[in-house]
């Protein structure tokens, strides 16, 4: 996705790894390379999609398996559709062998059933409900037909200042929701933008996400992807989620007005000095009060930087609407009921009930960093 290489900055969740210094970061973030991938960001190049397979005809639930839409890490995505009214859904389909082999992905996933069951908000993509069988766990999420953020710029180059702006738009109603219950999503970027089919924004992606808590709700995990991640990220040591995903926002509103990314460098150590400094150049053909926007959200100290509740007052917004977003999606019941019962802390118990006969009674102890 994106030429560009996403890679981890120094992600490791069993320690944090708080780099400084270039070198330092340098190897931190490089460990976490493809060697094979190129490190140029350049907006070009085709989407991955999904598959087109035939559908299965699986039963699971009340829901009817149909073609594979997608692929990742975790496992397949499969359309889902009621067999008695019709609704579709997105089935996110996981061996929990596989992971169970993989206890760092295993805790990603963990980590975005807790966060998605505790947000809902038309800008961000809806878990419905969580199934469990003895092999398999099953994320019932809210099915998009618009494809990622990502194949759109691609599909169409930059876009409309307009377009852009209402884009923009949509990410900060969902963010500001998401800090408004102290969840910072860090890694933001476009292919975790999904589009509806009246292209509405849904944030999606929250494996990488963090509950700010304690003392000035500081952060120190360094985490998310080189061309979007702010300095304070890159040079290690604590930060403020809200303003690092405020920074990524500035990185995207870039890329959806000019069609590029503003911190470009086929060298990982040069791209990384270019984000230390907040080093770009703006094209003299976008408007003076985005690229005055843009400026403000990618202000290298966060101190300075504009804060997610002052960027709708910003002049460039006068004439966009805030509020282009759909309807939420309709609450979908199963014949299952999934609750969340506590959360305290880095612990966030699921309970799952399953009527159908082919599923079992489960509680899931769902333990994250949180």
């Amino acid at each position: 996705m994106l030429t560009t290489a996403t890679v981890r900055v120094a992600n490791n969740s069993s320690s944090n790894t708080n780099t400084s210094g270039s070198s330092n970061t340098v190897a931190a973030v490089s460990s976490g390379v493809n060697s094979n991938a190129s490190a140029s960001p350049r907006l070009s190049g085709s989407g991955g999609g999904g598959g087109g397979a035939s559908g299965s005809g699986e039963m699971v639930g009340p829901f009817v398996l149909g073609p594979v839409l997608g692929r990742g890490c975790t496992g397949l995505v499969q359309l889902g559709t009621h067999r008695d009214n019709g609704f579709q859904v997105a089935f996110k389909i996981m061996s929990k062998k596989h992971l169970d082999s993989k206890p760092q992905l295993w805790q990603k996933v963990k980590r975005e059933v807790a966060i998605l069951k505790l947000i809902d908000h038309p800008n961000i993509l809806k878990l419905y409900d969580v199934l469990e069988t003895k092999n398999h766990l099953y994320l019932i999420l809210e099915h998009v037909q618009g494809g990622e953020l990502f194949d759109y710029i691609i599909s169409k180059g930059r876009l409309a200042r307009d377009e852009a702006l209402r884009f923009c738009a949509q990410m900060v109603m969902g963010l500001e929701h998401c800090h408004a219950h102290s969840i910072c999503h860090r890694d933001l970027k476009p292919e975790n933008l999904l589009l509806d089919s009246k292209l509405n924004i849904k944030i999606g992606d929250f494996g990488m996400a963090q509950l700010m808590k304690g003392e000035n709700n500081l952060l120190k995990t360094s985490c998310g992807s080189p061309h979007y991640a702010s300095p304070e990220i890159i040079e290690g040591g604590t930060y403020d989620g809200t303003r690092t995903d405020v920074w990524s926002m500035g990185v995207i509103l870039f890329a959806l007005i000019t069609g590029s990314l503003p911190f470009d460098d086929e060298n990982l150590g040069c791209l990384l000095d270019l984000v230390r400094k907040g080093q770009y150049s703006t094209p003299s053909f976008v408007p003076k009060d985005i690229a005055d926007l843009i400026s403000k959200m990618l202000t290298v100290d966060p101190a300075k930087r504009i804060p997610i509740a002052h960027i709708k007052f910003h002049p460039c917004f006068q004439t966009v609407h805030l509020h282009p977003h759909s309807p939420s999606p309709p609450v979908l019941r199963l014949n299952a009921h999934c609750l969340v019962c506590a959360f305290d802390d880095d612990v966030v118990m699921i309970r799952v009930h399953i009527s159908r006969r082919r599923f079992t009674t489960h509680r899931i102890s769902v333990r994250c960093m949180l």
